[in-house]
């Protein structure tokens, strides 16, 4: 009891040295936070915020009902944006439910609630003993946002095709990949693409990515994933969807009861044997859509941290909605042009080192333009006093390349500089 006793009072040491740590923290790189732009107005029926040359596929009718990556038009999103309106529930198509589970067919392995920086920090320092998260405060949202994608992306390093030298086969194999030409429709630059196993691992944490987001965390993921009480959600976002400017607290009040209905879902003895039988179904059906892009070294563990990722997008896709707040999320296609309000640079040694490439594109965004995206930018706003607040909580992880049409003028702005011996590092970015 003693050791108990002094145990929590260490842990009570260091969550006051770690709290004003992380108060003092800016992760402004990381996150992008910035203001968000007036000229994007939402689409009337949509929770998306779609940037220039975003395009953003409805939602085909049939709740619950997976889409095959190869339905996927290369330039197209696809985030649940479309809400059937007018339609009722029994001229609507019955959910493809997942059933729940009893204590006789859940999965024996435990999910694993993901650590913070701070747990593990705290881990390590008690030397590798349990940490209790009892009193802690809860992550904020662009941190936990930050770590989820930070876990897709290892998975995908762990779990993608391996090798620097791909054989013809695979190379023909992946220039055909529906997956990949989702992201990026044209051969010659997939091509370049593929042969770099870092650029490859990325583009598998994309699709991986999209797919988690759109059936846990879009505006219906619950329809998305054939949640038997999608209808009621569906409700309350079509009524959302009519309301205009100067409807700002009838939005509060709506989100208020999202907030209840959400809340009442989750506390339901069934939710976690539905969450987890369609995080196990929805993993192995991208395991499947994926094929040559993962490996099969150690199957079972890659199929079952997949479906950890599942489990903890439907955690944040819940904890979004039982906060009285409307999510907004938008996908960067292949070819936009690269926001630096909305969107963070993912290809760091474009220009050479990270800091001359953070210079370049920074003094000269409009230079470059969006290859594919990684992660959705998510706009949180909130209606508590009678008016909008905005604040983008996470800005969307892109690959970027600079635009063809500038590249005879920087080769010219290169020889003139040379000439007056001012290049830029190794390259010369503009």
């Amino acid at each position: 009891m003693n050791d108990a006793l002094k145990q929590n009072e260490q842990l009570r040491a260091l969550l006051g040295d770690l709290a004003q740590k992380f108060q003092d923290t800016n992760i402004v790189d990381e996150c992008g936070v910035r203001d968000v732009p007036s000229g994007v107005p939402p689409k009337p029926q949509s929770h998306l915020v779609a940037p220039p040359n975003t395009a953003v596929t409805p939602l085909p009718s049939g709740p619950g009902v997976r889409h095959p990556l190869k339905s996927i038009p290369s330039a197209e999103i696809m985030l649940g944006s479309f809400t059937q309106q007018g339609a009722s529930s029994a001229d609507r198509p019955s959910p493809n439910t997942t059933k729940v589970l009893d204590n006789a067919g859940k999965n024996s392995r435990r999910h694993k609630r993901t650590e913070t920086p701070e747990q593990r920090f705290i881990r390590a320092a008690m030397g590798g003993r349990p940490v209790f998260t009892m009193g802690m405060a809860a992550q904020s949202d662009r941190g936990l946002l930050v770590d989820f994608l930070e876990e897709i992306k290892r998975w995908a390093t762990k779990w993608g095709l391996q090798g620097d030298m791909l054989s013809t086969q695979q190379q023909a194999d992946l220039l055909k990949h529906p997956a990949l030409l989702a992201f990026v429709n044209d051969t010659s630059a997939l091509r370049t693409l593929i042969i770099d196993v870092d650029m490859r691992f990325a583009l598998l944490a994309a699709v991986v990515s999209r797919d988690i987001f759109y059936h846990t965390a879009s505006e219906h993921f619950l329809y998305n994933s054939g949640h038997p009480y999608y209808q009621e959600c569906d409700d309350l976002f079509t009524q959302f969807s009519v309301l205009g400017h100067g409807d700002e607290l009838e939005k509060h009040e709506l989100l208020l009861k999202q907030q209840t209905l959400y809340t009442r879902i989750k506390e339901l003895r069934s939710h976690k044997s539905w969450r987890d039988a369609a995080a196990e179904r929805l993993s192995v059906a991208l395991v499947q859509d994926l094929g040559i892009l993962v490996h099969n070294n150690g199957a079972a563990d890659r199929d079952h941290g997949l479906q950890e990722l599942y489990v903890k997008g439907y955690r944040i896709g819940f904890r979004m909605r039982m906060a009285a707040a409307k999510w907004k999320m938008s996908w960067p296609a292949a070819g936009a042009d690269f926001n630096e309000q909305q969107m963070v640079n993912e290809s760091r040694k474009l220009c050479g080192s990270p800091i001359e490439t953070h210079q370049a594109v920074s003094r000269y965004p409009m230079n470059y333009s969006v290859r594919f995206a990684m992660s959705p930018t998510i706009i949180k706003s909130e209606f508590v006093h009678g008016v909008e607040e905005m604040e983008t909580v996470h800005s969307a992880l892109v690959h970027i390349v600079k635009k063809s049409s500038h590249i005879s003028a920087e080769r010219g702005l290169r020889a003139g500089r040379e000439r007056q011996g001012h290049v830029f590092g190794q390259y010369l970015c503009v």
